[in-house]
């Protein structure tokens, strides 16, 4: 990076512990959120002006908010800020998560078990 960029990136405080800090306060799905969004990027740099956006979403929609809306991001594959704003614009954080629901065969005499077909 040129030495005026990287001045402006020390004169912001733009750095990975900074963000993963505010992430780590905020709760333990944007943690690994945050986290996921540096990863993806080939560069950490890059990351930056979408961890602020993030940090921006987080005072926009409050903290228990962006919490649900990282915890249902981290389903999907794309980790970034636009994803978490449909989220949240969507109002798909508020939605409940469906529990898996396991189907079985009721027991009844009508069934042959394996000594019918010998």
């Amino acid at each position: 990076m040129p030495e005026r960029h990287q001045a402006i990136t020390l004169q912001r405080g733009w750095s990975p512990e900074y963000y993963l800090k505010k992430a780590e306060d905020n709760g333990p799905h944007t943690l690994r959120f945050f986290k996921k969004l540096m990863d993806s990027k080939l560069v950490i740099d890059q990351s930056y002006t979408s961890c602020t956006g993030l940090l921006r979403l987080m005072d926009a929609y409050g903290c228990v908010r962006m919490e649900a809306a990282c915890k249902r991001g981290l389903r999907g594959h794309k980790f970034s800020y636009t994803a978490i704003k449909t989220i949240l614009d969507n109002k798909m954080d508020l939605l409940e998560e469906e529990s898996i629901k396991e189907f079985r065969i009721p027991a009844h005499n009508n069934l042959r078990g394996p000594e019918s077909y010998n």
